[in-house]
């Protein structure tokens, strides 16, 4: 139980990296600052 909820928690934060970072991508792109660059996945 206690691996299962490590897994599901590093999953959520990694969830919540990825939307964070598209978050301030929009942010950005809204400001009119150039995009960084993607990084590789």
């Amino acid at each position: 139980m206690n691996q299962n909820t490590q897994k599901s928690e590093s999953l959520l934060s990694e969830q919540l990296s990825v939307t964070r970072d598209q978050l301030s991508d929009k942010i950005n792109n809204l400001r009119g600052w150039p995009k960084p660059k993607p990084r590789v996945s």
